[in-house]
């Protein structure tokens, strides 16, 4: 019996689209098109990670670290250099600084990029470099844009986002919500997009910290006393002030450190953020264009400390409760 002729193998075809190839490239057209040292991200890098916040977004550029508050990115590191060298811009605008030490608001120029949720945005571009169209003042220079996704004329477009996040400490179900409503006239000369993110999150963090470390003022291991009243006076003064006295027994003790007010406690962090961006665009022509937009956002946080905490070289622990509350609001 013979067997049938086995058919030539079929040529393996690739179909992509053509308007996804601009998409995926957007970051490296950037850079590309840039005369300087230029880093972007687009949204749709964006949304490959869980970011909650601007801060976030920005560490997955190169040359960009974070400081992180309660789990949460807060600040940015621009080539070893700290938040206060680097200057923002939203739409072209300058931004100003809503920072704070964790016990007052406005200490310094550097800007809480936890403030915005980062699916507002759909691009940002960094600018490590001078360059003849940025403002002086600071060695990198922070450039993001509003949601401005082109739509196909005449439709209505909705988008939502509903994901959220449980903290098996505190128990809590953090909701978040995000939207983005557009429409675009049939002929492409008039459009408005709407979109808005709101988040709530309850943590908690346990564990302890050291309040930095102290050299030690304690005697020699072998009794002998390392301090005394003064320069001239020799009178011992054990565990207490005075005047070291060098010698190669107390030289042992006095190279020692420890910590400062050794503590174990709890902090809470109960956040909300809200974001909302509006924008509208004219375009009568192709040598015109007119665009109005518009950014609200308002982040706010109560921060709850309580310490127990032992103190130097005494034996009573003391506790402490402290309630901080820090609100951020950018227009």
């Amino acid at each position: 019996m013979r067997r049938p002729p086995i058919p030539p193998p079929k040529s393996p075809r690739k179909s992509s689209s053509r308007a996804s190839a601009p998409r995926s490239n957007a970051a490296l057209n950037v850079k590309r098109e840039s005369v300087a040292a230029v880093d972007a991200i687009v949204a749709e890098d964006i949304a490959k990670f869980p970011d909650q916040n601007l801060a976030e977004s920005l560490q997955r550029i190169p040359g960009i670290s974070i400081q992180r508050d309660g789990g949460e990115g807060r600040g940015i590191t621009v080539r070893g250099l700290g938040a206060q060298f680097t200057r923002v811009r939203v739409n072209g605008l300058e931004t100003i600084a809503t920072s704070h030490d964790g016990a007052a608001s406005n200490r310094d120029r550097a800007f809480d990029f936890n403030v915005f949720a980062s699916e507002l945005f759909n691009s940002i571009v960094v600018h490590k470099t001078a360059s003849a169209e940025l403002d002086e003042g600071s060695l990198a220079r922070w450039s993001t844009s509003t949601q401005a996704t082109r739509w196909r004329a005449g439709r209505l477009h909705l988008r939502r986002l509903r994901p959220g996040q449980l903290h098996d400490l505190s128990e809590n179900w953090g909701p978040r919500v995000a939207g983005l409503l557009a429409w675009k006239s049939p002929d492409g000369s008039f459009g408005a997009s709407v979109s808005a993110a709101y988040q709530k999150t309850d943590t908690l963090e346990l564990g302890n910290n050291t309040v930095r470390w102290s050299q030690a003022r304690f005697d020699s291991v072998n009794g002998t006393p390392c301090f005394q009243a003064s320069a001239t006076n020799t009178t011992a003064q054990p565990n207490a002030g005075g005047v070291y006295r060098q010698s190669a027994a107390c030289d042992q003790a006095a190279l020692a450190f420890h910590p400062r007010i050794p503590r174990y406690g709890e902090v809470r962090h109960d956040r909300e953020r809200l974001g909302i961006t509006a924008g509208v665009q004219w375009s009568p022509s192709d040598a015109t264009k007119v665009s109005i937009d518009g950014l609200y956002s308002r982040f706010s946080e109560n921060r709850e400390e309580k310490w127990a905490r032992s103190c130097c070289v005494r034996t009573s622990v003391r506790s402490t409760w402290s309630t901080r509350s820090m609100t951020a609001t950018t227009t």
